[in-house]
């Protein structure tokens, strides 16, 4: 007899949270109408259920968020990211990770070590996760103040697919490959648009041994 397959209980709360999610607008559908055409009494009703329904919505998605984030965490111990030094959540708040990101050999990044605060939206993987270098790095596409990153992975370009650690990976390998079109550190962009190697590799280096050398 053939073993049944197994179903995620991420997966059950992400339906139960879509199924929610139809009931949210029918019952608002149903306010609406209910005002214009029935009575109040009806229509606030509708609005009780639509109410309800909300936030129900967002309990099955933060218990999916949660139930995923431990299931990652759980897959990265297993499995350590090789861009990574080290990966963990911070204490019992699963909603704010904290990242240690070595630089690329071979590049001016090299035998650097960046910490990365990640913050991760109750709604995860529908909606992705935040990430800031709180220790300094010279990049065109991380802001040199704030350690904002600006990566599509992070904005146009994620789907649940993505994970904690291979948006990590993504916004390791950006730091060999920048984009200068889009850059929160102008003057980084302007070397990197102006083709001088030497002067930006000089630059990344001067920072790294400052503030990333662990030092």
């Amino acid at each position: 007899m053939k073993s049944q397959p197994r179903i995620s209980t991420v997966n059950v709360w992400f339906f139960v949270a879509t199924s929610l999610s139809y009931l949210v607008t029918a019952a608002f559908l149903l306010f609406v109408f209910c005002v214009t055409f029935v009575s109040l009494k009806l229509a606030l009703a509708a609005l009780a259920i639509a109410l309800t329904s909300t936030q129900a919505q967002s309990y099955a998605l933060k218990m999916a968020s949660q139930k995923r984030l431990i299931k990652e965490l759980a897959a990265y111990k297993k499995d350590p990211n090789p861009c990574l030094a080290s990966l963990t959540a911070d204490g019992d708040n699963l909603y704010k990770w904290t990242a240690v990101m070595r630089g690329t050999e071979g590049t001016a990044y090299e035998n650097g070590l960046w910490q990365v605060e990640i913050n991760i939206p109750e709604n995860y993987p529908l909606q992705p996760p935040t990430m800031f270098f709180r220790t300094k790095i010279c990049h065109p596409n991380i802001h040199f103040e704030t350690g904002e990153v600006c990566i599509d992975v992070l904005k146009t370009q994620w789907s649940p697919a993505w994970t904690i650690s291979s948006a990590c990976t993504a916004v390791s390998a950006m730091l060999s490959l920048p984009e200068p079109d889009s850059p929160l550190n102008i003057d980084a962009a302007n070397l990197v648009r102006c083709g001088d190697e030497s002067a930006m590799e000089g630059l990344v280096r001067y920072y790294v041994n400052k503030y990333a050398s662990g030092n």
